[in-house]
């Protein structure tokens, strides 16, 4: 027997689109199974999903066996009204006895009687020269958005995107950030903040907290930060050195350590920050009820030793300090309390800028930390 050639690239149960100018109704041809075979489909009722034959004797004669008469039990698929079909290259043949036999590839359609079970091919070598009809494939939909291959404009689209009747993608930006819906990895992203090509926006300092909420954006790599992006200041040994920088993080308690947190005196000197020898204070009076009698604010504080401290400190004012040292190398340190993220100081030593500090929020205004701002050698006393 002849082997109908038609390459069939059907896996799975689908209709396949296809548009015809024949008036076949959608249910009356399918393709299932994982062998693409044609089959009747859900208009024949209790005749669906039975096989369908094609005849070898009608290849290229452009007509039926069935033109006046079938062999014994055969009987064509008529054509009915409706829908136009979802399987493509199917179109129709008029016979001498006025039905209209539906057509696959220009080969009339054929069911067999006795197949009457789904799988059924009975009809294989039976009367005649019958054939399995096998699907021969579908339209390509390569980038599966609906519109085939050959018409489609947009050959690429995104998966799931959604597009027009051109197969070019409809671009909706729910969050206005230049990055469509669909490649939008971070679709609820602020107003005019600027994203990457995914979406998503910047964290310079790669501490987990994008750059609109990082009220800290120049965390040190490998800091845990809470949720405004501020470093969360674990200081295991007190040496003012926040254990992700602390090189000797077993210092001994009092220890003066250098930047690193290692120590390098055994002495220090305390400098009171309410015993300045000159000020400038931008405005008149002292806040707080502590003060010296001047215009620089000073309360009463709640740190560790008790005492005062300044505050309500503003940019451009100043306070200086007259402190004798003996030759040795110091390491200096602040102690600094905030409830705001945007405090900073300088700290200059015989009028030459020595460091910059700035402060994050510890928690409240009498929430206190040490800052170790740096070292200093005094080689002559």
């Amino acid at each position: 027997m002849k082997s109908f050639q038609l390459i069939h690239a059907i896996l799975l149960m689908l209709y396949l689109p296809f548009t015809s100018v024949h008036a076949l109704a959608d249910t009356e041809v399918e393709v299932i199974n994982n062998d693409g075979k044609l089959l009747t489909g859900p208009a024949l009722g209790r005749n669906s999903d039975l096989a369908l034959y094609i005849n070898w004797d009608d290849a290229g004669t452009g007509s039926s066996q069935c033109g006046s008469k079938c062999p014994r039990d055969w009987k064509i698929l008529e054509v009915t009204d409706g829908v136009p079909s979802n399987v493509s290259d199917l179109g129709m043949l008029a016979l001498s006895s006025g039905k209209m036999q539906v057509t696959y590839q220009g080969y009339p359609l054929y069911r067999y009687s006795k197949d009457r079970n789904i799988g059924d091919e009975k009809g294989i070598g039976q009367r005649g020269n019958f054939d399995i009809a096998l699907y021969s494939g579908a339209p390509t939909d390569s980038d599966g958005d609906g519109v085939e291959n050959s018409v489609d404009l947009c050959p690429n689209t995104p998966a799931g995107a959604t597009v027009d009747v051109n197969g070019c993608e409809v671009v909706v930006d729910d969050d206005n950030d230049g990055v469509p819906n669909s490649l939008d990895q971070c679709p609820n992203t602020p107003a005019d903040a600027p994203v990457d090509a995914s979406g998503c926006e910047f964290d310079d300092d790669a501490d987990g907290v994008v750059n609109s909420l990082d009220q800290c954006l120049n965390t040190p790599a490998g800091s845990t930060v809470d949720a405004n992006g501020c470093e969360v200041v674990s200081d295991s040994d007190g040496d003012g050195v926040s254990d992700s920088l602390d090189l000797c993080p077993g210092t001994p308690a009092g220890a003066i350590v250098d930047a690193n947190g290692c120590e390098i005196a055994s002495s220090s000197i305390l400098v009171e920050a309410e015993d300045y020898v000159a000020y400038y204070d931008v405005d008149a009076g002292s806040n707080g009820a502590a003060g010296n009698g001047d215009d620089v604010d000073i309360e009463t504080t709640t740190d560790t030793g008790g005492g005062r401290n300044v505050g309500w400190t503003v940019a451009g004012e100043w306070l200086e300090y007259s402190v004798n040292l003996n030759v040795g190398l110091y390491a200096i340190e602040t102690r600094v309390a905030s409830q705001v993220s945007t405090g900073a100081y300088d700290l200059l030593i015989d009028d030459a800028l020595f460091a910059s500090g700035t402060v994050a929020s510890t928690g409240d205004w009498q929430i206190w930390e040490t800052h170790n701002v740096g070292t200093v050698d005094v080689t002559t006393s």
